[in-house]
C-alpha cells in the first residue's frame, strides 16, 4: 500500500458484498476505492449515513448564518475612475 499498489478484496456497500481495489494516496493521505471497471467508489456511496449527518448539519447552519441583504453594510465607498493623460512619464 506504501508505494500505491493496488490490492483486491470486497467490502461492503449498502448490503452488497462489493469486488474492489484499494490504493493509497500518499500525497493527500487517503485511499482511492475502485470497483471492478476501476471506476472509482466515492465515500458519499460507501458512507451514506454519514453523509445524511453532514448534509442537515449543513442545512441548520447555513439557515442561520445568512445575512439578509438590508444587514450589509460596506464600510467604504468606491473612489471615481481617475482619468489619466497620455502624456505620462519622462
Amino acid at each position: 500500500m506504501r508505494n500505491g499498489n493496488y490490492y483486491h478484496t470486497e467490502m461492503m456497500i449498502g448490503n452488497k458484498n462489493v469486488p474492489v481495489s484499494i490504493a493509497a494516496n500518499p500525497q493527500i493521505k487517503t485511499l482511492d476505492v475502485y470497483d471492478k471497471n476501476m471506476n472509482e467508489i466515492r465515500q458519499e456511496k460507501i458512507f451514506p449515513e454519514q453523509t445524511q449527518g453532514r448534509k442537515s448539519q449543513q442545512e441548520k447552519g447555513t439557515a442561520n448564518s445568512l445575512p439578509s441583504n438590508q444587514d450589509i453594510v460596506q464600510p467604504w465607498t468606491q473612489d471615481k475612475a481617475q482619468q489619466t493623460d497620455r502624456k505620462r512619464g519622462r
